[in-house]
């Protein structure tokens, strides 16, 4: 099987900009495909009841060299198709950003699936697998393209998400260029899986400087300021 998918490196400052989105104290967390660890060893300093999970065999054995301690949350598999024991309080990352057109068969017919489309991205299927996964009143912490708001092809994410929970933040990063190899216009949201959202608001913000990549990190840091 293909062990590898297209990779982004997400930038240490959106990394701590979205682990400072929650509260890690006491809670399960999970990284959804832990690449080349910036996720995980950051939440590593504040909660070490973590869980990585990562397709590519040589992230995973990298990651395994770097925390021997926790080589046995360390999985090394695809996330979609495996049967985790447990479910999670926190499940955060990057998932990867492509059309099923030349993926493993076995994980396109599990985003065929999951998403009840035979055209959706990979990281629908991987919202959906994520929600599937979290404790109630858990939280879903992602950067991710801004399409499945409106493509036609992610409608049975949207209508699974509206019945799990509700979107606390959707932040705009426009056309602020995050990823080395890649120009693609992305939002940062958090999500809470809960059946209590009566009277739940999303704080929906669009940055003002959303092309200037450190103007948009300054703009980042000044939501929580």
């Amino acid at each position: 099987m293909m062990n590898k998918i297209a990779f982004y490196e997400t930038p240490m400052e959106i990394v701590n900009f979205m682990i400072n989105m929650t509260n890690l104290k006491n809670k399960k967390i999970l990284d959804t495909g832990f690449g080349t660890g910036n996720f995980f060893n950051q939440i590593l300093l504040k909660n070490n009841n973590l869980f990585g999970i990562e397709l590519d065999e040589k992230f995973y054995n990298k990651q395994c060299l770097k925390t021997p301690k926790l080589i046995n949350n360390l999985i090394n598999n695809d996330f979609l198709n495996y049967n985790f024991k447990n479910k999670f309080d926190i499940i955060i990352g990057n998932p990867p950003y492509i059309t099923n057109d030349n993926l493993p068969i076995k994980i396109k017919n599990k985003i065929k699936d999951l998403t009840k489309s035979g055209e959706g991205n990979i990281y629908y299927a991987f919202i959906l697998r994520s929600l599937e996964l979290l404790n109630n009143n858990g939280e879903l912490i992602y950067i991710v393209p801004i399409d499945f708001i409106n493509n036609t092809y992610a409608k049975y994410l949207r209508k699974k998400m509206i019945k799990y929970g509700y979107f606390e933040y959707i932040i705009d990063l426009g056309e602020t260029k995050i990823f080395n190899k890649a120009n693609v216009e992305v939002i940062i949201f958090k999500f809470i899986k809960t059946k209590n959202i009566i009277n739940k608001q999303t704080k929906i913000i669009k940055l003002k400087n959303r092309i200037n990549y450190s103007l948009m990190i300054k703009d980042l840091i000044d939501i929580y300021n």
